[in-house]
């Protein structure tokens, strides 16, 4: 639940291009190379000894890094939260930086929320490294097996697979990557039950891949944004608890208070974000807005939002008894905005045009 949580886009949306094809329930990976590596520097650097540059090397260059793709800025901010949080001699400067105003808009936001959670493992350091040699992450894996098959009525087991997990440090966060499932210890850590509902909320994504229209929803900016709503708000059913226990989860496990409020101000405001897809829409279909533009517009519309409005359109359908229709066509973004627009007048919501309905089973139905 990093900024990464909120901030998808359509290039990132392909790395979900790689085809699960291992009909196996058994995860080929659990990696803890990187936050072994991460221990090590860290007893390092708390009895004072030298940490070489090939130490920090090490940890950059471990698979879980790699994939996450982590640039210089990154790696510099990792190694000065590693520092100020585990060198006595940093401790005042340490305190000092988490006393200070903590904001989405800080220029060195991503060190204050690292340190903010360097700060929280060290707090357990020897709880969380007893953590990673005795829990059980098998069962982990089988728990959110079991959490997955009882949302789902209905599920084919040549398409469920159990994503490889890679532990690290970083923010407090947990997504997905291609076919695995990128964790921080110490997010983990903190609560292990609510790993287990993360856990299948990603097994739910690994398993819709199979069966949607991946080409056709990612050659066009509109149906990446109503696939992305969709995929999301029908994941958070599953580990989720309503969207005030979502956006106070944010600000628990060390966001910015900002970041609570921008995801319960985005779902007050869902009615008129709905309204502003359909308009942007209109705007494109009169030739009053080049395609280049629309684009731009609308993926900038949802990079922070699929999370918050999916949720809150998903949480309509089940109040209004839609839960089964939804799932029968849970791979199916153009059946999920027929059902929302079903009951949209009757809980005050925008109702989207015909003539946007029309667009988008067009775009749709294209070979």
């Amino acid at each position: 639940m990093n900024t990464n949580y909120f901030k998808t886009t359509a290039i990132a949306a392909l790395t979900l291009f790689c085809i699960f094809t291992t009909t196996s329930i058994s995860a080929q990976t659990v990696d803890f190379k990187s936050i072994d590596t991460f221990f090590k520097i860290a007893d390092k650097l708390s009895q004072n000894k030298n940490v070489k540059k090939s130490d920090w090397k090490k940890l950059y260059k471990t698979a879980a890094y790699q994939k996450l793709k982590i640039n210089q800025s990154d790696c510099k901010d990792i190694r000065e939260a590693m520092e100020l949080t585990f060198l006595s001699e940093n401790k005042a400067l340490c305190d000092s930086l988490l006393a200070a105003p903590y904001s989405l808009s800080d220029d060195d936001y991503n060190l204050k929320l690292l340190l903010r959670n360097c700060v929280s493992l060290a707090k357990n350091y020897d709880d969380v490294k007893n953590v990673r040699q005795s829990y059980d992450f098998e069962e982990l894996k089988a728990q959110a097996i079991r959490q997955f098959r009882d949302f789902m009525p209905a599920v084919n087991d040549s398409f469920l697979t159990v994503p490889d997990i890679y532990f690290f440090f970083n923010g407090p966060d947990g997504y997905a990557i291609g076919n695995s499932i990128m964790l921080d210890f110490n997010y983990f850590y903190q609560n292990p039950q609510r790993i287990v509902g993360t856990f299948a909320h990603e097994i739910f994504h690994a398993y819709r891949f199979h069966l949607k229209k991946v080409k056709i929803i990612y050659s066009n900016a509109l149906l990446y944004t109503l696939d992305r709503i969709q995929d999301e708000g029908i994941a958070d059913l599953i580990n989720k608890k309503g969207s005030e226990y979502s956006a106070k989860t944010l600000t628990e496990i060390g966001y910015p208070i900002d970041l609570e409020k921008m995801y319960l101000e985005t779902v007050a405001n869902c009615s008129d974000w709905l309204s502003r897809l359909d308009s942007l829409t209109l705007a494109h279909l009169d030739g009053t807005m080049p395609y280049d533009t629309y684009q731009e517009q609308i993926l900038s519309l949802i990079k922070r939002n699929a999370h918050p409005v999916g949720y809150h359109i998903s949480q309509l359908m089940v109040k209004n008894g839609l839960k089964a229709k939804m799932l029968d066509s849970f791979y199916n973004p153009i059946e999920f905005v027929k059902l929302y627009n079903s009951i949209a007048e009757s809980e005050g919501m925008h109702v989207f045009s015909d003539r946007f309905m029309t667009y988008i089973d067009e775009l749709y139905s294209k070979k």
